[in-house]
């Protein structure tokens, strides 16, 4: 079994505008597990477990989503907490820029896998990319005087020109992807 998710990776120097925001984060929450810069993604669809057969279909899923589309530019912007303040668990940064194309991602890679096997998910998705996860819940107003801190937070424009296939193995020292593939757009 492979363990997988098809996400929009991020260059090494994008990253580094989100990576100051996650240490401003850092100097206000005790208790969270924060995401390593090497596995900074914005993930389109977590597939889990999946058996090895389950790949070439997976690959064609994002074939034909990788064709519907052309190379676009999005910006990651402001800060949010999933499920809600007060019982804040995952920390992240939402977009400012391209959530319409990102989500027209998901929403086909959702659609063409849905013939395959897999299950369509029950939730709208919301585009964001992750950068830490409380371990228990933080006081609510400290949260929401960090979400109002970085209203503001704006990265520069971001060139996405395909989505990759990883695969991702739970280690002691945290979650290792490993590119399993990508699509390029047209």
């Amino acid at each position: 079994m492979l363990r997988l998710f098809i996400a929009i990776e991020l260059a090494g120097r994008k990253k580094l505008e989100i990576l100051e925001l996650q240490k401003r984060a850092k100097q206000r929450f005790a208790g969270v597990s924060w995401v390593r810069a090497e596995n900074m993604h914005l993930t389109l669809k977590f597939l889990g477990e999946c058996a090895e057969d389950k790949v070439a279909p997976v690959m064609e899923a994002m074939e034909i989503a990788s064709k519907e589309l052309k190379p676009f530019t999005l910006r990651f912007g402001g800060c949010g907490v999933f499920p809600n303040p007060q019982k804040a668990r995952v920390l992240w940064t939402g977009l400012k820029e391209g959530e319409k194309q990102v989500t027209m991602l998901a929403d086909s890679l959702e659609e063409n896998m849905a013939g395959s096997g897999f299950e369509r998910k029950n939730r709208l998705y919301r585009p964001h990319l992750t950068i830490g996860r409380l371990r228990k819940p933080l006081p609510a107003n400290m949260v929401r005087k960090f979400l109002e801190d970085e209203s503001s937070f704006e990265s520069s424009p971001v060139d996405v020109k395909e989505i990759t296939l990883f695969q991702s193995k739970l280690l002691p020292q945290g979650a290792q992807h490993t590119v399993i593939d990508r699509k390029s757009f047209i």
